[in-house]
C-alpha cells in the first residue's frame, strides 16, 4: 500500500485559524490599525502602508481584494494572538510582513495570486516572552488555484514554517527558510499541498538552513492529488548531527518529475528522500544526501516508488558516509521499486553500509549504471518470476532478467531474489 496524501477536501474558515507564539510589539511610530474599510467596494484595493495592530483579523470574505504594489501590510501580532487576511480572491502586488514573527494566515475562498514585486515575510526576534527560541510561520490556503510569482517568501526565526495549499499549487518564487542559531535553531518546515490538481515549482530554489545547537533538522513535504513537477534545485543545510534533513513528495495519481540536483548537506547522518508517484517517476538531477560524519557512519535514503516507470538519469547519486568504520545503525541506503525500472546513475554508497534494492515487475534497465559499495553493504534485485499455478508463489528463477547489467560496475555484485508480486498495475 503507498503512503497516499490524503483525499481532496474544500477548505474552511476553521482550517485556517491559528495561534500565534511570537514577540510583543515594541517601538512602532503611529497608531495601530485593524480597519476591513482599507479595502472599500467589490473588488477593491488596497493602498499605502497599514501597521495592524496584535490579533488583527482583516476579514474581506467575498470581496475579490488585491494588495497594490505600493501597499504594506504589517501584522504586529503579540504572544497567543493571530494575524489573518481573509478574502474572496486575492492578489498580492506589495508587500506582507510580520517582523515579531508567530503565525500569519492568509485565507482565499477563490484564487490566491502573488505577483512581482510582492514580498511575504517573517521573522522571530527574541522579546520578553521568547528570549531564544522565536517562531514564525506562514500559511497560505485557498479553495481555489494558488500561483505565487512574487519576489520572495521569506521566514526567519527559531522554527521557521511555510505551508501553502490550494486546489492546485504553482510556484516561481523564491522561498527561503533560515533557523539561526541566534534564534534557536530549530525545525525548518516547508509544505507544499494541492488538493485536487498539480504542483508545478519552476524558476527560483527551494532552500532551508537550520543552523542552531539545538536545530532538528529541514523539512520539506510536497502532497499533490495529481501531477508533481519540481524543476528547480532543493538546498538543504543542517548543523543537527542527527540529521541532515527529509524530503517527503507524494502524487496520489500523478507523475513525478525531479528536474534538477537535490542537495542535504550537514554535520548530521545521511539525509532522507521518500518520492512516491501515483504513476510515473523521472529523476534527472544528481542527489546529494551523504552523511557529514561527525556522529557515526550511516548512509543517506533514497527511496524511489511509482505504480509506473522509474527512470532514474541523474549522474551521479552519493549516499556515502564521511566516517570510516562499520556503521551502529544500518542506512536505507538506494530503494527503487517501480513497474519498469531504469537506472544509469553512478551511486556512491562506500563506507556507509548501505542496503540497496532495487525491485521491478516487468523490466530493469541499468544500461551506464554503477553502484559502489564497501564491505559493510549489499546489493539486491528483486525480480519477477513465474506462477503457472497461481498460488502467489514462485515456480523457478527471474522471466526477465535485467539488461545492461554489467557485473564489474556493481560492488558487491547484486543478490538476486525472485518475488511473485503481481502484474503491474
Amino acid at each position: 500500500m503507498l503512503p497516499w496524501p490524503r483525499r481532496p477536501i474544500k477548505l474552511t474558515y476553521g482550517a485556517v485559524l491559528v495561534v500565534l507564539s511570537v514577540a510583543v510589539l515594541g517601538g512602532v511610530a503611529g497608531a495601530l490599525e485593524c480597519n476591513p474599510g482599507i479595502c472599500q467596494g467589490n473588488p477593491c484595493t488596497i493602498a499605502g502602508s497599514h501597521q495592524l495592530e496584535p490579533g488583527c483579523t482583516l476579514d474581506f470574505t467575498g470581496k475579490d481584494v488585491t494588495l497594490a504594489p505600493n501597499a504594506l501590510l504589517v501584522f504586529h501580532t503579540s504572544y497567543g494572538d493571530a494575524g489573518e487576511l481573509l478574502s474572496g480572491n486575492l492578489t498580492v502586488r506589495g508587500g506582507i510582513d510580520a517582523p515579531e514573527g508567530g503565525f500569519l494566515s492568509v485565507f482565499a475562498d477563490g484564487n490566491f495570486d502573488m505577483e512581482r514585486p510582492a514580498k511575504i515575510t517573517a521573522a522571530g526576534h527574541p522579546s520578553q516572552y521568547c528570549s531564544v527560541a522565536c517562531d514564525a510561520e506562514v500559511d497560505i490556503f485557498a479553495n481555489g488555484s494558488v500561483t505565487l510569482d512574487g519576489s520572495i517568501i521569506s521566514v526567519t526565526a527559531s522554527d521557521p514554517t511555510v505551508r501553502i495549499e490550494g486546489a492546485d499549487v504553482t510556484t516561481s518564487t523564491r522561498i527561503n527558510l533560515v533557523s539561526p542559531a541566534a534564534l534557536g535553531g530549530e525545525d525548518a518546515i516547508l509544505e507544499l499541498t494541492a488538493d485536487e490538481g498539480a504542483i508545478t515549482v519552476t524558476k527560483k530554489p527551494i532552500t532551508i538552513k537550520a543552523s542552531g545547537q539545538i536545530s532538528v533538522f529541514p523539512q520539506l513535504e510536497v502532497n499533490a492529488f495529481g501531477d508533481i513537477s519540481i524543476g528547480v534545485p532543493i538546498l538543504f543545510k543542517s548543523t543537527n548531527i542527527l540529521g541532515n534533513g527529509e524530503i517527503d513528495i507524494s502524487s496520489a495519481s500523478g507523475t513525478v518529475t525531479l528536474a534538477k540536483p537535490v542537495r542535504m548537506r550537514g554535520t548530521g547522518i545521511g539525509g532522507v528522500l521518500n518520492v512516491v508517484a501515483g504513476k510515473d517517476l523521472l529523476v534527472a538531477g544528481s542527489i546529494d544526501a551523504h552523511d557529514g560524519g561527525v556522529l557515526y557512519p550511516r548512509s543517506g535514503d533514497l527511496f524511489l516508488t511509482a505504480l509506473g516507470s522509474v527512470v532514474v538519469t541523474a549522474p551521479t547519486i552519493d549516499l556515502t558516509s564521511r566516517r570510516p568504520g562499520p556503521p551502529i545503525t544500518i542506512g536505507e541506503g538506494l530503494n527503487i521499486r517501480g513497474c519498469s525500472v531504469t537506472l544509469s546513475s553512478r551511486v556512491r554508497a562506500s563506507g556507509a553500509g548501505a542496503v540497496s534494492n532495487i525491485s521491478y515487475l516487468q523490466s530493469l534497465d541499468l544500461t551506464g549504471a554503477s553502484i559502489s559499495g564497501d564491505r559493510f553493504s549489499t546489493n539486491t534485485i528483486v525480480c519477477p518470476c513465474t506462477d503457472a499455478n497461481n498460488d502467489n508463489m514462485c515456480d523457478a528463477g527471474c522471466t526477465s532478467p535485467p539488461i545492461g547489467l554489467n557485473p564489474a560496475s556493481f560492488k558487491p555484485p547484486f543478490v538476486f531474489t525472485p518475488n511473485f508480486d503481481g502484474p503491474c498495475s
